[in-house]
């Protein structure tokens, strides 16, 4: 029989070939900063092409702590290193006035070993640690101008935060950047180095060890023209293949006038840009999240031959408008006039409902874009989306089952009940206009982000996990206007949880809004606080009556089972326990003669005056309670008891 390894055997084996696949990864620029490849310039004003060095734009770098600026042995060290200090600015900069000549498909994994003197001590040591946003690595499919000087357009593109960020000695820090299958089409023209761009590290002294380049193992994340078909564990979710002339498929373009439709025949969507900002939005759809997070859009398009100009495109969450955030870039598409298929594998970046698109065709005027389709798949089992908390206005009246549990009621003068606002005036003790009086809290916002929060407090949600939160608003002082409400559990914050409320009309009637919260949004059974923007407006002024929070049934308890109450009769051997737990949940009564019940029996019960026997346990009532009797003997034996579930 084959005897499956043990964790340990199976990690060091993991651990073995992770260190064989980085000695084995092919390196295909690696710059040691030691003056035997790119020299170094120590002011781009006096840069010259075809010195090929690695330059300090507009002289913001200076000497480091020991007087040293370029290339110098390493402070304690015997490597030879980039070495220089801030000159009190913001944004230090190394740039390449050479072209490294890199495929941007081949860009893999980046290392940037570097370490910084940010406790500004005149020393490396193990108090100078590097945060990710410290240092910035940028790359261009252009060079600088003017040597090292010149800004265009293409040759400051940021490669992002690094992934990890490995800690080494003596201040030493190895910045990586993962392996993302390439940074597109074209050539890396580029590179540039910000050495220190914390604010609080604006004069501190840095050496750079080495930059290295891997070759691209990972599936690139932008293909064009992939040559292998898109895997059977994807299922195509959503297309626009214009196949019906004069069908545009509901797209249209975007609002900024800068692209025009000119027509849908032959199986392609045809526009012509009109400016440097041409859209083409999609209509409104639903493809939903996936479990395995794994997303491939395709786009076919027959290019202009006139169009060297870089595409993008955007997408939208949830019923969101699209954002920069949520977009890719796609450059260097052949100007063939030849059909040409772009592939974005997007793994791990949508991660809610898909429900838009816009593509930007070009960005120069006078381009002839011309779309054969667009096709979305995904990966895996789709996921149900949460449906939003119900938000009523002015509701019907409460099932009987629901319970109140928590309650504000603004009853006494000057006494907030300890809720607090934020850009609100709360007058305390009242001014008469703000504060508590007349049975209620009075407000006045005073910025366009104001909240009213409650006090905390922990309310357990009963067995349907169903709250109900409501804000009454007395008549006259109603915010007229569309609020959000948000809530915090047991586990976190406001942060998310939230919801868009009804607006609330000032017509002289008092008003009430209701939230429905089930265990999808209060997903941890505890709701702890909340907080009412009731509107986004300033200066306006409203009150609020009272504040409810309601379970569907009884809270359950976060200790259940837990024994409330135990009565021994040494005479008899009688016993009385009473326990809360579940309501309507069978819990049986074990003993033991030590606390780890190590050999536990289970106890047989003769009655219960709570709760109703089942099965050789007991079950709760609606509110979670039982009482049981049992004998336990007359022994002198210490025994302990519990109740399981």
């Amino acid at each position: 029989m084959k005897k499956n390894p043990s964790l340990t055997s199976q990690l060091a084996a993991l651990s073995l070939l992770a260190g064989m696949s980085l000695l084995n990864a092919q390196t295909i620029y690696n710059e040691e900063f030691d003056g035997l490849g790119n020299g170094y310039n120590s002011d781009s004003a006096t840069a010259v092409a075809g010195d090929d060095d690695w330059v300090d734009f507009n002289n913001r770098i200076t000497t480091d702590f020991s007087g040293n600026e370029g290339y110098f042995t390493a402070v304690g060290g015997t490597e030879t290193v980039l070495t220089g200090a801030s000159n009190a600015q913001n944004d230090p900069q190394v740039r390449s006035d050479f072209s490294p000549g890199l495929n941007q498909a081949d860009i893999g994994r980046v290392e940037l070993r570097i370490r910084i003197d940010t406790d500004l001590d005149l020393d490396y040591d193990a108090d100078d640690s590097i945060a990710a946003e410290f240092v910035e690595l940028s790359w261009g499919f252009a060079g600088y101008v003017s040597p090292g000087a010149g800004n265009i357009g293409g040759n400051n593109t940021v490669f992002g935060l690094p992934d990890t960020i490995e800690v080494q000695s003596d201040g030493w820090h190895l910045l990586i950047w993962d392996d993302n299958g390439g940074l597109g089409f074209g050539t890396v023209n580029s590179l540039r180095i910000d050495p220190t761009t914390g604010a609080g590290i604006n004069t501190a002294s840095f050496e750079i060890d080495y930059l290295r380049i891997e070759q691209a193992t990972a599936t690139p994340e932008v293909e064009l023209d992939p040559t292998t078909p898109i895997g059977a564990e994807f299922t195509l979710r959503q297309e626009w293949n214009w196949n019906t002339d004069g069908d545009q498929e509901g797209w249209t373009p975007g609002g900024n006038g800068h692209f025009t439709v000119t027509g849908v025949a032959g199986g392609l969507l045809t526009g012509e840009s009109s400016d440097n900002d041409a859209q083409l939005n999609s209509p409104a759809f639903e493809a939903l999240d996936v479990e395995t997070g794994r997303f491939i859009i395709e786009i076919g398009i027959v290019s202009d031959v006139n169009d060297t100009s870089s595409k993008r495109l955007f997408w939208g969450l949830d019923g969101d408008g699209v954002t920069a955030d949520q977009s890719r870039v796609i450059s260097n598409v052949p100007n063939d006039g030849l059909s040409h298929v772009i592939r974005l594998n997007l793994n791990d970046v949508i991660n809610d409902r898909l429900t838009s698109l816009r593509y930007d065709p070009s960005s120069t005027s006078g381009i002839t874009s011309n779309l054969d389709y667009i096709r979305i798949y995904s990966e895996g089992p789709e996921i149900t989306p949460i449906p939003d908390p119900l938000a009523e206005l002015d509701p019907a009246t409460l099932s009987p089952t629901f319970q109140l549990q928590e309650e504000w009621t603004f009853e006494n003068v000057d006494d907030a009940e300890g809720w607090t606002g934020i850009q609100v005036a709360i007058a305390n003790p009242n001014d008469g206009f703000t504060g508590v009086f007349n049975g209620s809290l009075f407000v006045d916002t005073t910025g366009t982000d104001s909240r009213v929060v409650s006090p905390g407090f922990a309310t357990n949600a009963s067995a349907s996990g169903v709250f109900v939160v409501e804000i009454d608003y007395p008549a006259d002082f109603t915010p007229d206007d569309n609020g959000q409400f948000f809530w915090s559990n047991g586990t976190g914050g406001f942060g998310g949880n939230l919801v868009n409320t009804p607006n609330v009309p000032n017509e002289g009637a008092p008003h009430t809004v209701r939230i429905t919260l089930t265990s999808d949004h209060v997903t941890d059974g505890v709701l702890t606080g909340l907080r009412f923007d009731s509107t986004n407006g300033e200066s306006v002024y409203y009150g609020v009556e009272a504040v409810r929070v309601y379970t569907d049934g009884p809270p359950v308890s976060t200790e259940a089972p837990r024994i409330t109450s135990f009565n021994y009769d040494p005479s008899t051997g009688n016993s009385e326990a009473s326990l809360v737990g579940t309501p309507s949940t069978v819990y049986s009564f074990v003993s033991a003669t030590d606390l780890d019940f190590t050999g536990s029996s289970t106890i047989a019960l003769t009655g219960a005056t709570v709760g109703t026997l089942s099965g050789g346990g007991v079950q709760t009532d609606g509110g979670g309670n039982a009482t049981v009797q049992f004998n336990l003997g007359t022994t002198a034996t210490k025994t302990f008891v519990r109740a399981e579930d």
